[in-house]
């Protein structure tokens, strides 16, 4: 098997900071580093999904793109459905970009782009930064390195789909 390509919390730093200027794609990094979920999920995400004063979202949902048309499905499997916890800053950081819209609904999407507008993203923060080319979905397994650098490996199961899981 081939080695899993994933990025320390420095490299995803060093990536995230050439974002800086489009701050919906470095949210949008942000949220996939620090929660671990899939891309379709936090595609899927609304304001209604998010418990910014108790730091929990739900996920729900899972958003694709079939025959052109936007469509909302359930999540990947029936454990996907899950509340994930997300630390201060990061809720910090969507409460001031939620404050920055004008009348933010519960329903709207908090991440309103489609898959291959963040794919773009990444191939740029990756050439900016000069770090190694990962995949977005590379994104959740350097959450769960993360995780288990940190201890936190026990609580992983509700976090992460443990199927996915090398």
């Amino acid at each position: 098997a081939e080695e899993m390509e994933i990025w320390t919390k420095e490299e995803f730093q060093s990536f995230a900071d050439c974002l800086m200027d489009k701050r919906i794609s470095w949210l949008a990094f942000q949220i996939l580093f620090w929660t671990g979920i899939r891309i379709g999920e936090l595609l899927a995400l609304t304001f209604g999904d998010m418990d910014l004063e108790k730091r929990v979202i739900s996920i729900t949902k899972s958003y694709q793109r079939l025959k052109g048309e936007d469509v909302i499905t359930p999540p990947k499997t029936r454990k996907s459905n899950r509340k994930v916890n997300i630390p201060q800053f990061l809720a910090e950081d969507i409460l001031d970009y939620k404050e920055s819209l004008y009348d933010p609904q519960p329903g709207d999407r908090v991440i309103p782009v489609a898959k291959t507008f963040l794919e773009k993203e990444m191939k740029r923060g990756i050439k900016l930064s000069g770090m190694k080319k990962i995949h977005i979905h590379s994104l959740r397994h350097s959450h769960t390195s993360l995780l288990i650098e940190g201890n936190k490996f026990h609580g992983c199961g509700h976090h992460i789909d443990k199927r996915e899981i090398p």
